[in-house]
């Protein structure tokens, strides 16, 4: 996109924003809706000075704020407006990936993150940004600053302990799932919210870049070489991999249980030392409730794998290896209070059509064996889903900071190779397990 020069909102032209997105299967879609215009500093300025909500929020006269684009994401542009009295951030969609400016995209995604940001702060107002303000036609949303907080990414990098973590993250996905599945809503309601969500496209990228082109030769894929050569194309004709890979893709296709954030790593998430706040829901789809929690959990065992890595001469030597069990105690403490926060729902708030609570009204011998089938399997779905978003951290198309900033290539395939162990476990053994626990001492035990 070209600027235009003397715009009175110093836009950013339009020019072939309405092309059509070839690249992703999407025929003729429009990328944008018909007064999209992409805004620089000063047309966000102009812009939420027109919002009365906004403005009060910053107050003070809008020649008095400062912007700052701040965004280093894959997808949008995001900018901090700062007033007298407050901030907030200004995110919007471009008709591309920002990542890949040639792979055509729609805008549409933005009004599924605000949709997702608004049943999310429903249940858990603590745990996300406050949404102020959202316009369809910019493909634009307004939100809360979250002053003094960074990418939990960034923390677990440089080894830092977060105390609300781990019960703050089993809350957010136990309450977001739950209020968003069959055990609340009825049915009608349910297949609603289903229809809705089924045209975000963000899902076909991510049965791609998850599910497909790590197991095959792909132009987008990149891995550590030549250290990790023999072990990608060991994963291309591993045929137990790619038959439990596409288990793993079916069911995240065809399986509608909960709104997922779909996109719930350590870069969506952001912390201080008393907060946790999860962020960028723009990839949510319906599918299978363990994808979610998969994520997250793959993402920590990232960071587990990458702290040997990151190790350097000076004080951090010692910590970096409590820190590697911190890690491995936040994936235990995010599943056992996922499964401690879903059944005090499932007990208090279970008003849907899913596992009738009427069967089982006064059969507590049987309400225990439904729950233990219930989790048994959602804990093989976690596990399958976790290797997944692992495996493709490490030969797929993106990458994670984890790893990449670790200098020495020689030492960061050993890390990554580490990672590919656990990974094709996970995926292909996810039955295995009957613990969380067993989990992390399987990572333990691997070198």
């Amino acid at each position: 996109l070209r600027s235009l020069v003397g715009s009175e909102m110093c836009i950013r032209d339009r020019v072939s924003t309405q092309s059509t997105g070839v690249g992703l299967g999407l025929g003729t879609m429009s990328l944008t809706k018909e007064n999209y215009v992409q805004l620089d500093t000063e047309g966000i300025r102009e812009y939420c000075s027109k919002i009365s909500s906004v403005s009060e929020e910053l107050s003070g006269s809008k020649q008095d704020w400062k912007i700052r684009e701040v965004g280093d994401g894959n997808l949008n542009f995001v900018y901090v407006v700062q007033g007298p009295k407050s901030a907030v951030i200004v995110k919007q969609a471009v008709p591309f990936i920002r990542l890949v400016p040639s792979w055509p995209l729609t805008t549409q995604r933005m009004a599924y993150e605000y949709s997702t940001l608004s049943e999310e702060y429903k249940v858990v107002p603590h745990l996300v940004p406050k949404p102020y303000h959202f316009d369809e036609e910019l493909a634009l949303v307004i939100m809360e600053y979250l002053d003094s907080h960074i990418i939990l990414r960034t923390g677990l990098i440089e080894a830092n302990i977060y105390p609300r973590f781990a019960s703050d993250m089993s809350e957010f996905i136990a309450k977001t799932l739950f209020y968003t599945s069959d055990f609340y809503l009825d049915t009608i309601e349910k297949k609603k919210k289903i229809s809705y969500y089924a045209n975000n496209v963000l899902a076909q990228i991510t049965e791609q870049v998850i599910f497909t082109e790590p197991y095959i030769i792909a132009k987008n894929n990149r891995h550590t070489t030549p250290y990790l050569d023999s072990d990608v194309e060991e994963i291309r004709k591993d045929r137990k991999l790619k038959l439990a890979i596409s288990q793993l893709k079916h069911k995240f296709q065809n399986s509608t249980e909960a709104l997922l954030h779909a996109d719930l790593h350590t870069g969506s998430v952001m912390v201080t030392a008393d907060r946790t706040a999860v962020i960028d829901p723009e990839f949510s789809y319906f599918g299978p409730i363990g994808f979610d929690i998969g994520a997250l959990i793959g993402n920590l065992f990232l960071s587990y794998f990458s702290q040997d890595g990151l190790k350097t001469q000076d004080e951090k030597d010692k910590q970096r290896d409590k820190y590697k069990l911190w890690l491995l105690d936040q994936i235990v403490q995010i599943w056992n209070g996922f499964v401690k926060n879903w059944s005090a729902l499932w007990v208090k708030d279970h008003k849907g059509d899913g596992y009738p609570p009427s069967f089982w009204k006064d059969d507590p011998i049987g309400f225990k064996e439904v729950q233990d089938y219930f989790y048994k399997n959602l804990l093989s779905d976690t596990l399958g889903f976790a290797g997944a978003k692992m495996l493709r951290r490490i030969v797929g198309v993106a990458h994670v900071a984890d790893l990449e900033s670790i200098k020495d290539t020689s030492v960061r395939a050993q890390c990554e190779r580490r990672v590919l162990k656990v990974a094709k476990k996970l995926i292909v053994d996810r039955d295995s397990f009957d613990s969380i626990e067993a989990v992390t001492k399987f990572a333990q035990s691997v070198h």
